[in-house]
């Protein structure tokens, strides 16, 4: 499981391990994004916020295409879900729950520093961010060159996001804890090849 705030590096970490370990990855945000526009005004309306969505309503979204994953039988790795209380209940009481959790936990100046530099790739919309050294211009899932502002960085988007995360997400963690998940943590990098080699000596520490 992956778990921290906007900008944090979530779907960096999740890419080297789809990429390099062969994970499916079943990203909370990529099934919002499938399903929302069907959803409703009103969903749409909290999405395009920032605002958390109905725990029912994300958990069946998350839950089927977590099944669809689990089903090619490779390792799964669930990105940015549980993001509240009930939802943390319904992952432990699965079957599948995951064994240890992957806290990307960085202060807000960092998240900050972050969001104002991050662009999507146009050919894969994987996000990247342009204070890493080492970015060259050329997105490191695709190989495109092309590149265009997230239309959902605002700075109120950010604000909002960052204070629901502090205020519910962050209670998830005491749940997950006391339920005997190992808590594992990748540091703040100023390259993508130091972010990538983390990821992997982490995995490789922790591959059981």
């Amino acid at each position: 499981m992956l778990f921290g705030n906007m900008c944090s590096g979530k779907s960096s970490v999740a890419q080297i391990l789809r990429n390099e370990a062969g994970f499916e990855v079943v990203s909370a945000k990529d099934v919002i994004e499938r399903n929302a526009d069907a959803a409703g005004d009103e969903v749409r309306r909290r999405r395009q916020g920032g605002f958390l969505l109905p725990d029912p309503i994300v958990t069946e979204w998350v839950f089927s295409a977590l099944d669809s994953a689990l089903a090619t039988g490779r390792p799964v790795l669930l990105d940015g879900f549980p993001r509240t209380e009930p939802q943390a209940r319904t992952v432990l009481a699965s079957p599948h729950c995951p064994a240890s959790v992957v806290f990307l936990d960085f202060d807000l100046p960092v998240l900050r520093r972050r969001f104002q530099n991050r662009v999507l790739c146009v050919g894969c919309g994987m996000p990247h961010s342009l204070r890493f050294s080492d970015f060259e211009g050329r997105c490191v899932y695709c190989a495109s060159r092309g590149f265009v502002p997230r239309l959902t960085d605002r700075p109120d988007y950010f604000e909002v996001k960052t204070d629901q995360f502090e205020a519910v997400s962050m209670q998830v963690v005491p749940a997950l804890k006391r339920a005997g998940l190992a808590f594992l943590s990748i540091g703040d990098h100023a390259t993508l090849a130091g972010l990538r080699a983390e990821t992997l000596a982490l995995l490789g520490r922790h591959g059981d």
